[in-house]
């Protein structure tokens, strides 16, 4: 399984570009929600656009702000 790459607090965007977003915590493989680093790649973001828009994104897509 890859690393994990960014800490929860981490200001990211997406590499093609868009909204600041801030990093909630990775996803359980199971779909439980936050869980703690190396268990999964799939990043939970909140978006920093004062919508709270909440999204799934995996870290790959992902860049630091």
């Amino acid at each position: 399984m890859a690393a994990q790459i960014f800490d929860k607090g981490d200001v990211v965007r997406l590499k093609s570009g868009g909204t600041k977003m801030t990093v909630k915590g990775y996803k359980s493989m199971l779909g439980l929600g936050s869980i703690p680093k190396e268990s999964s790649t799939d990043v939970i973001c909140i978006w920093n656009d004062g919508s709270d828009i909440q999204r799934t994104y995996h870290q790959d897509l992902l860049e630091l702000a």
